[in-house]
């Protein structure tokens, strides 16, 4: 569950982002999605 929202939410901020963001969006997001997924906790 927490895998679908999440590439839900990067498809909607790459579709908005652009510049530094943008690049910072397509870098490996490996830690970023573990941080999000241990402090969002499960439901």
């Amino acid at each position: 569950m927490f895998e679908e929202e999440f590439e839900v939410f990067l498809e909607k901020q790459l579709k908005d982002a652009s510049g530094q963001r943008l690049e910072m969006l397509k870098r490996d997001l490996t830690g970023t999605k573990k941080l999000l997924e241990v402090v969002d906790g499960p439901r």
